[in-house]
């Protein structure tokens, strides 16, 4: 399959309400898609690669633990299935970091990893647990 074939594209089937959460599911899926694109000439952008990776991972870390610190702080139900969920994924990514690989190959890794993330969790967590968020936040004047 063709990394082309591979990419998310952002929609508006990702958007859950949550300007804050959702700007890093768009920067998630956007990055994505880009690094996927330069994967097909890792010569040529061997320096932005890196510089990608890193930005996705750190997106990826961030909104995570937003959503839970919201999950925690608003007391909604099913916060530790979701944690568990990243941890999973969180788990993928520290085993990435620790292993000795080439750049393109751990771009690779992290946009699979990044990319079912957005394909599966995103669905089975976070399409029902952003908007109990949105709601608490509204209750809470937050």
């Amino acid at each position: 399959m063709e990394p082309e074939e591979k990419a998310l594209e952002w929609s508006d089937k990702f958007v859950s309400g949550n300007k804050e959460i959702d700007n890093y599911h768009k920067e998630i899926i956007n990055g994505v898609s880009e690094l996927y694109k330069m994967c097909l000439d890792t010569t040529k952008y061997q320096g932005q690669i890196s510089i990608l990776v890193s930005k996705i991972e750190t997106a990826l870390i961030d909104h995570m633990d937003i959503e839970i610190y919201y999950m925690k702080k608003l007391n909604i139900d099913g916060y530790i299935e979701h944690e568990n969920d990243h941890k999973l994924y969180l788990n993928k990514l520290e085993s990435y970091k620790r292993h000795s690989m080439p750049p393109a190959v751990r771009a690779i890794l992290i946009c699979e990893s990044a990319r079912d993330y957005m394909s599966d969790h995103f669905f089975k967590f976070d399409l029902l647990d952003i908007p109990k968020i949105n709601e608490k936040l509204k209750e809470n004047n937050l």
